[in-house]
């Protein structure tokens, strides 16, 4: 493939699962308990904590995905408004797992040393072909918290 030309797609950030109205009952159920256990031992702060982190969950759970262009250049990878360039980015590996074709980018920044991008319906030889030209192909693993998400619907 000619690397002056560019690959782009527009993907959801995740893939949202539905939650029933009972995997909320069950978190607040779990949260309140591990609040009320809490507040038994003193840890009054610690309660509170609980109960907030119980209250994003479920406001993420509800959250719908938002549509995000990405591109591939010559110049590097661009996720919506952000463009990581290639001196940044160490090595890429393609993960094709049944429906869910993502793109793996081990980078070099310190609190996002790997991005995880949805393929969507773009194919993944033609951008493992484009990448190779600008950076090595390794095998890279999700991190077992992202597969944990994406195991328990987030």
């Amino acid at each position: 493939m000619n690397a002056s030309q560019k690959i782009s797609w527009t993907a959801t950030e995740y893939d949202h699962n539905h939650k029933e109205p009972d995997w909320f009952w069950a978190l607040f159920i779990v949260a309140g308990a591990g609040s009320v256990a809490a507040i038994i031992y003193g840890n009054v702060l610690f309660a509170i904590v609980v109960l907030l982190s119980a209250f994003t969950i479920a406001t993420h759970a509800n959250k719908k995905p938002e549509l995000v262009n990405f591109e591939i250049t010559k110049r590097g990878v661009r996720i919506g408004e952000t463009l990581y360039l290639y001196d940044s980015l160490e090595a890429f590996c393609i993960k094709d797992e049944s429906h869910k074709k993502k793109l793996l980018l081990q980078s070099t920044r310190l609190f996002m040393p790997l991005l995880v991008i949805p393929l969507g319906e773009t194919d993944p030889k033609s951008v493992e072909e484009f990448l190779k030209e600008f950076l090595q192909e390794e095998t890279i693993h999700e991190p077992l918290a992202q597969k944990l998400f994406e195991y328990f619907g987030f």
